[in-house]
């Protein structure tokens, strides 16, 4: 019911063709609306990889320091509730519902607003959030950052996570380009956040920052990690904040995820809260460790199944395709894997591709019914064998005839998480697995 009310709504992320690529629209709900997300204080999160989880880990902190925090982010695994939470619970079907229908009809007052899929469900999270009053909102962006529906708050905090080439056709060719739709986020006397410290994109952040007067923190530089150790399913480190007079450190801190750079993330986490924390004074050293300590990102490094063991991740570039492949050999060290991997046609997966064949991993693909999914080998052909299938069934066939591996890896786009639902559970009605 829910996503047949929204379908009517140009949805750029099935397409791929990102038409109305503007804030127009959302301005304009939102403004019918009294400006609802002037209404809540914010943390915006920008980036290529990681926003999920450094939101995820906010989020979490707010929590965990006694405040009320609502968190938006995207895509979805399975239901687009998923979205928009407060506190950890998704909005209801009922409340969303009411919202699309509420802006369905206000869509009618307006004249030449034509809102896609994500400004009504951004126009929907804010609402909620200002309606049941949320100590803070915990924002990502859905795509770039300048032009991005999410772009409308003027949050206590900007931060922008690594960045790294996606969705080239409309941010930009260089990873220069995409930093600077990325540093759109930026607001005149609003802190900056960020783990970009490399030359040309510490160069542009910096301008950006120092042309909108506002303070930045760069990470190897005002913050940073050390002492990383891998520990029985965990990752103790260390934190340090240094910046005007002010040092912060934080030992042995416990963060229960397997992929090294989500520490990265987690210091990302850990310096915006201490950039708002004058403003929510509960954000303690107690709370920040029981954050991390409890942390759980969804979707990322997800154990679908013991036994077998199938392990979900949406890696998509090359950036955290290596990270990934990193930590499942730290964590299945000798183990042979079987990577079942699907990518849209917007990624480089010339160069994806034929990584995976090298990694010294079996290698399936899956050719999605998706309007957006790259069809293999009907529109790319791989110089090496590549076998592929379409369905669970054919998939099934093509794992079962092959070598026993110690861990199936499904990965390359969130898209794959509902096969990897369904594949466990073909394994399991049919005795394979555990």
């Amino acid at each position: 019911m829910i996503e047949e009310k929204l379908e009517r709504f140009a949805n750029n992320e099935v397409t791929g063709s990102f038409r109305e690529y503007s804030l127009r629209p959302i301005t304009a709900l939102l403004r019918a609306c009294g400006n609802p997300h002037r209404n809540f204080p914010s943390i915006h999160i920008a980036g290529t990889n990681g926003k999920g989880t450094v939101a995820c880990m906010l989020s979490g902190i707010m929590r965990h320091s006694g405040y009320r925090c609502g968190l938006y982010t995207s895509p979805h695994l399975q239901r687009v509730n998923e979205r928009i939470s407060i506190d950890g619970r998704s909005i209801p079907d009922r409340t969303l519902g009411a919202y699309i229908d509420e802006v369905t009809a206000l869509l009618k007052r307006l004249e030449g607003i034509e809102p896609t899929y994500f400004d009504i469900l951004t126009f929907i999270a804010f609402r909620y959030f200002s309606d049941r009053a949320v100590d803070m909102a915990v924002v990502e962006t859905g795509l770039g950052g300048r032009l991005d529906s999410t772009n409308t708050v003027i949050p206590l905090c900007s931060v922008i996570t690594d960045i790294d080439f996606d969705h080239t056709s409309l941010l930009g060719n260089s990873l220069e380009e995409i930093a600077r739709e990325k540093a759109g986020i930026v607001k005149p006397g609003v802190p900056l956040v960020t783990s970009n410290s490399t030359p040309p994109l510490r160069t542009l952040l910096s301008s950006t920052a120092r042309r909108k007067k506002s303070p930045a923190y760069f990470m190897g530089t005002h913050f940073g990690c050390c002492g990383v150790q891998w520990n029985d399913g965990e990752f103790l480190f260390d934190y340090g904040f240094s910046s005007g007079g002010i040092t912060e450190r934080f030992g042995g801190l416990r963060l229960p995820l397997a992929v090294e750079s989500q520490v990265k993330n987690a210091s990302l986490a850990l310096t915006a809260a201490m950039v708002v924390r004058d403003r929510f004074p509960g954000i303690c050293a107690t709370s920040l460790r029981t954050a991390l300590r409890k942390v759980r990102v969804p979707g990322r490094f997800e154990i679908v199944l013991k036994k077998p063991l199938i392990i979900f991740d949406p890696a998509h570039n090359m950036q955290s395709l290596q990270s990934l492949m990193a930590a499942l050999r730290r964590r299945y060290h000798g183990g042979r894997v079987m990577v079942v991997f699907t990518l849209m046609k917007d990624k480089d997966y010339g160069e994806i591709i034929p990584w995976i064949l090298r990694s010294g991993c079996s290698a399936v693909y899956f050719n999605l019914r998706d309007s957006r999914g790259l069809q293999v080998p009907a529109e790319y052909t791989p110089n090496r064998p590549l076998p592929s299938a379409g369905t669970v069934r054919e998939l099934h066939q093509i794992i079962s005839h092959r070598e026993t591996q110690d861990v199936l890896l499904f990965t390359g786009s969130f898209r794959l998480y509902g096969t990897t639902l369904a594949y466990s559970d073909h394994v399991r009605s049919r005795g394979d697995g555990g």
